[in-house]
């Protein structure tokens, strides 16, 4: 959370929120969790300067306590975002991995819901659709010794979309039988 790690400052409603953002308290790189009990309202200036530290700074923490405690306590702020902005704990592997495998999870239904919606519209059609199953571009990956990089940055994401789409013609066996 971006501008809650450097300073606190006023939000100028007197301008619409023109200036401001909505931000995650837990980082959208490990969930897609848009609700109120992750979002607040953030300068835009110090929103730009993003990063996906979590948990918030001790002395923004210290800062803003009064006013979240008084937000929670009129019952404006749950106990589950109130428990967000004020722990003091580095997020476990094992809630990444947790967060990581809920997105997987549902990848996966999205997949099959979009697949059995494409099924239905081209039923009358010589179209078939399936789904790619998902360690295509590993193995397309090892047959051609295209290594895989995780550790520089999030391209092999676009890369892997890629590598699933474009192999032409997509099979439905597997490639080292083609």
């Amino acid at each position: 959370m971006a501008n809650l790690h450097t300073q606190v400052k006023k939000l100028d409603i007197e301008n619409g929120l023109k200036d401001c953002e909505i931000d995650h308290i837990l980082p959208r790189s490990l969930t897609k969790d848009d609700s109120l009990d992750n979002t607040v309202l953030v300068l835009r200036e110090e929103n730009q300067l993003k990063l996906d530290d979590y948990p918030i700074s001790p002395d923004v923490q210290k800062k803003m306590l009064p006013i979240w405690m008084s937000l929670k306590n009129a019952k404006f702020m749950s106990q589950l975002k109130f428990q967000r902005l004020t722990s003091q704990k580095q997020l476990s592997d094992d809630q990444i991995y947790g967060f990581i495998n809920r997105q997987l999870v549902e990848t996966r239904q999205i997949t099959k819901h979009l697949a059995r919606m494409l099924t239905e519209k081209y039923k009358d059609s010589s179209t078939e659709v399936f789904t790619i199953r998902a360690g295509m571009s590993s193995e397309y990956r090892r047959i051609h010794d295209l290594p895989k990089c995780r550790e520089v940055n999030d391209l092999h994401h676009a890369k892997d979309a890629y590598l699933a789409a474009a192999p032409s013609p997509i099979r439905k066996s597997p490639l080292s039988e083609a």
